[in-house]
């Protein structure tokens, strides 16, 4: 039984260093703004995140907090065996002002803006987010 298990820890060892040898840095950026309907004054946090299927989810770069309106540009990097699966969540509380609870609201970034190295080549342009019309991708966290 013991030798079963040294076998298996051995093997897994082998293959995470072997994953850690084959995975290649990728990068992305976003540009755009984001509004909250009318609303002029506030604040959301943004971050840009790779979306993984079997592990947890990857931070790719330190999360930047930006004005309603005001122009953003955020870039990334992520070592990965596999393409990277990049998003921008946005945390805000547009539709919320007065309450505890924040909404996260996810914006897919396509293939075509993932470039290989630490630095992007090119920006995904999501023009002016307004979080009032993107419910389909909101989630609330009112803890």
């Amino acid at each position: 039984m013991n030798y079963f298990v040294s076998a298996f820890i051995f093997g897994a060892l082998i293959d995470f260093s072997i994953a850690g040898l084959l995975s290649r840095t990728q990068s992305t950026a976003v540009r755009g703004s984001v509004i909250c309907g009318e609303k002029i004054t506030g604040t959301v946090r943004l971050e840009l995140w790779d979306k993984d299927r079997t592990d947890p989810d990857d931070l790719m770069m330190k999360p930047i907090t930006v004005s309603y309106g005001d122009t953003f540009t955020v870039e990334g990097k992520e070592n990965e065996l596999t393409t990277i699966d990049p998003e921008l969540r946005i945390i805000h509380k547009c539709g919320f002002e007065g309450a505890k609870c924040l909404k996260k609201s996810i914006i897919l970034i396509s293939d075509q803006y993932v470039t290989a190295g630490a630095t992007a080549q090119k920006n995904f342009n999501a023009g002016q987010i307004d979080l009032r019309n993107i419910q389909s991708t909101d989630t609330t966290d009112c803890n």
